[in-house]
């Protein structure tokens, strides 16, 4: 038997054998590397996707809060909530807080609020202390803050009292130049000051105008006003407004 023979022989069997051996150190170790790091990747993308999902309902959240004294009850707030957005928002906090207090806790809540709808959280008593502010905010699930349209209240002469008393227009249905009038429904009937007045509304978003009527409200009384908005000759919305202040919010608002 040729020695040499035997020789090659070994050597192809020993080489074949440290392929097969490297193979299966590929299969054993570097593929399940490979197949873990992109796993890693996918999981890494999901997490973007849900991370991006959840800033788009951040930003779409659209909720006022409106804070006013109820009947009777002078040293209590009732605190309410409007969902304008097109999702359902959960109110978690309630915050009512002093101006000249630093650390304060909040109320925890669980109120779901539906779009396009409105809750009362309730009626707190605040034990107020004369002649100092309150601001009222809410905190979202979601992470958002919201400050009461009508804050600061102020707690003088037994009663609470704003500085502002004001009508918020947005308009969201039409653009170009905008004529939006506000009207007096009793005595003269005459202009809330400075109506009528031009809005510009761009091709996207809202435009925004806001009329004091502190000057105007009797608060005695509930007062009603005529809010009107023209582009041109062309009726864009028609509303009549009414104050209820301090029975009601200090901030009515207008949607067009």
């Amino acid at each position: 038997m040729s020695t040499t023979g035997t020789s090659c022989r070994r050597r192809g069997t020993s080489t074949i054998m440290g392929t097969l051996i490297f193979v299966g150190i590929i299969f054993s170790a570097f593929i399940p590397m490979m197949l873990v790091m992109r796993q890693a990747d996918t999981l890494h993308e999901m997490r973007k996707y849900e991370i991006g999902l959840l800033d788009e309902e951040h930003k779409t959240e659209n909720i006022y809060v409106y804070a006013h004294p109820p009947p009777d009850h002078e040293s209590h707030l009732t605190v309410k909530v409007c969902n304008r957005g097109d999702r359902t928002v959960r109110i978690v906090r309630l915050w009512i807080s002093e101006r000249t207090k630093i650390d304060y806790d909040p109320i925890e809540l669980d109120c779901v609020v539906d779009s396009m709808s409105e809750v009362t959280l309730g009626t707190y008593d605040v034990s107020p202390l004369e002649g100092e502010a309150y601001y009222i905010k809410v905190t979202t699930e979601r992470g958002n803050v919201f400050a009461s349209d009508s804050s600061p209240l102020i707690f003088k002469g037994g009663s609470w009292q704003v500085d502002l008393l004001l009508i918020n227009i947005i308009i969201s249905s039409s653009q170009g130049v905008l004529t939006v009038e506000c009207v007096k429904t009793w005595g003269d009937g005459g202009h809330v000051y400075p109506s009528p007045v031009d809005v510009q509304k761009g091709a996207s978003g809202s435009a925004f105008y806001s009329f004091d009527i502190s000057d105007y409200n009797n608060p005695e009384e509930y007062e009603t006003y005529h809010v009107s908005i023209w582009k041109g000759s062309t009726p864009i919305h028609d509303e009549y407004v009414t104050m209820k202040w301090p029975e009601g919010s200090a901030v009515e608002w207008v949607f067009a």
